[in-house]
């Protein structure tokens, strides 16, 4: 849990690089139990919402790390789409509802220099 932490919440490159190296040395030794565990990982809208993105992130970070060592069985490959597929059309529509803010917020200023050169 402390590396998956370190995971997410590392913001120095190489450090997020050192702990992807041993993560998946760990995850090359683990049994079908870890992926269990991965699985019950809570990452739905409980608590604030950066941080449930933030393990949201790592638990795709994990899975990914998980598939790449070949420790996902098929049932679990077509979870990890089906959250993958989830993750993109939140951040979709976060990104839409970013850019909608931000337009009301140009056509407001560009309204208001409109009037000061009138």
């Amino acid at each position: 849990m402390t590396l998956f932490l370190r995971l997410v919440n590392e913001s120095a490159h190489k450090c997020r690089e050192l702990v992807t190296a041993v993560l998946r040395s760990l995850i090359q030794k683990s049994s079908k139990r870890f992926a269990d565990v991965v699985w019950q990982m809570q990452t739905g809208s409980s608590g604030a919402e950066g941080a449930s993105e933030s393990l949201l992130n790592g638990k795709v970070q994990l899975l990914s790390l998980m598939a790449d060592c070949g420790k996902l069985a098929k049932s679990d490959v077509q979870k990890a789409v089906e959250l993958i597929a989830g993750v993109v059309r939140a951040a979709g529509e976060s990104a839409l509802v970013y850019s909608m803010k931000q337009t009301k917020i140009l056509e407001k200023k560009a309204a208001e220099y409109s009037d000061d050169d009138a």
